[in-house]
């Protein structure tokens, strides 16, 4: 029976005992683990030394297992072998995106683009399986095991790495039918005389602030008989006729190609906070989460975002 010790296992110690038994003698584990033999010896001492029990007979000629020496090695050969990979495989997630990647975002996000995006990414990378949660509120990456993070609007200050996509300007967008009862307004100051839906995030006190081609601004008094808190519950309301509504670029490309909506005074938009991909550190990034990253960078012109 080994005796009992207090001081810790050194797993250099361990595996240098591991490799001499494989090998099959100290001169040739200090050859394959490219060390000196006294390295070698050194350590088979403080281990048996910490164990309190010889493991290994040995002579200038050869070597030979204790029958304590041969229990501890069946037991903690398997031990270092599972180390080795283990440390293999995490290697392999730094060379090669696959795993799990857990990612959240807001839910305007997901309706937007978040689908197509992740199912082209998934092919792109098929050793990867992207997990998404969609939600209004602020996740803690670290604490809730989450890999990275789209996030709109401005940022709180954290120890996150973050990562700008783009800007998130904010047009005029009316159905084909609303336009065609109401009229198409050439003016901001035209905008005063129609209906609107309108995001609370955006308007606030009926106060909707401008900016025009040449940077000018301009302040426009609006009202409507519907407002939400969602940018997904403006579009599908404005598609239905119900108005005018602002909706980001982004979220609006995919109705305007289908008909369905149509950009008012386009020159004219609502700067909105920028849209940015967080991660909790930069350090020893991992494959799955870089080609992510790299590949939302990729797609910014397509996803309608600019500086």
């Amino acid at each position: 029976m080994l005796a009992s010790c207090e001081a810790p296992v050194d797993l250099n110690e361990v595996s240098t005992f591991v490799k001499v038994v494989e090998a099959g003698g100290f001169t040739a584990a200090a050859e394959e683990l490219e060390l000196p033999k006294s390295t070698i010896s050194r350590r088979i001492a403080r281990l048996e030394e910490r164990l309190g029990v010889r493991l290994l007979e040995r002579t200038t000629r050869k070597m030979r297992l204790t029958e304590a020496g041969q229990a501890y090695f069946d037991q903690v050969a398997v031990a270092i072998a599972t180390l080795h990979s283990a440390s293999s495989a995490a290697e392999e997630q730094q060379d090669s995106p696959r795993g799990l990647l857990k990612l959240t975002a807001p839910v305007d996000l997901g309706h937007a683009f978040l689908g197509d995006v992740l199912v082209r990414f998934t092919k792109r990378y098929p050793e990867v399986h992207v997990q998404v949660e969609l939600t209004g509120r602020v996740v803690d990456l670290i604490r809730e095991g989450f890999d990275v993070a789209l996030r709109a609007g401005q940022l709180q200050d954290s120890s996150l790495v973050a990562r700008r996509l783009g800007g998130t300007h904010i047009g005029l967008y009316a159905s084909p039918e609303y336009l065609a009862k109401r009229g198409t307004p050439k003016t901001p100051e035209q905008l005063r005389a129609h209906d609107f839906v309108i995001h609370n995030g955006v308007v606030a006190n009926g106060k909707l602030p401008l900016v025009g081609p040449n940077g000018e601004q301009v302040t426009i008094d609006v009202d409507g008989a519907l407002s939400g808190n969602d940018f997904t519950f403006v579009l599908r309301a404005v598609e239905a006729g119900g108005g005018i509504g602002l909706v980001p670029k982004f979220g609006a490309r995919r109705a305007c190609d289908a008909s369905s909506l149509v950009q008012v005074l386009p020159e004219w938009t609502r700067q909105g906070g920028g849209l940015h991909l967080v991660y909790p550190s930069a350090r020893f990034l991992p494959a799955k989460t870089k080609a992510f990253r790299d590949f939302m960078l990729e797609l910014l012109d397509e996803l309608g975002l600019d500086d």
